[in-house]
């Protein structure tokens, strides 16, 4: 797969249309608890150009609808107590595997709470 660097909007503008069938389209999945708040900026500027252009496709998952329970719970008290809440690992789990049998992925980034802590 080949990715493309875009230095400004004009080659975005340029792209071949949606009707275009290249098999090299981006394809990322994006899973998140909250997706509606991934909408509109996902809808918007470069990254909606390039969507209607067929350049990127982007699907927005819901871990809510792997959740257990009649409230689709994906959290958790932390192990051993403490304050705040932690992911379930079997929803993501569940959704993980649908989408990894579905299609095959050149590229896996999982995000992390273990990084280096942001201050200014």
């Amino acid at each position: 797969m080949t990715f493309t660097t875009f230095n400004n909007t004009a080659a975005i503008d340029n792209m071949p249309s949606p009707q275009h069938t290249d098999t090299s389209i981006m394809r990322i999945d994006i899973i998140s608890a909250v997706p509606k708040l991934l909408e509109s900026p996902l809808n918007e500027s470069i990254v909606k150009r390039a969507r209607e252009n067929g350049v990127v496709e982007i699907v927005i998952h819901d871990l809510r609808e792997y959740g257990s329970g009649s409230y689709h719970q994906i959290d958790d008290e932390p192990f051993g107590g403490g304050a705040g809440m932690v992911l379930k690992p079997e929803p993501l789990f569940q959704l993980f595997h649908k989408l990894t049998s579905e299609r095959e992925y050149g590229e896996r980034i999982l995000m992390t709470p273990d990084g280096e802590r942001l201050t200014q």
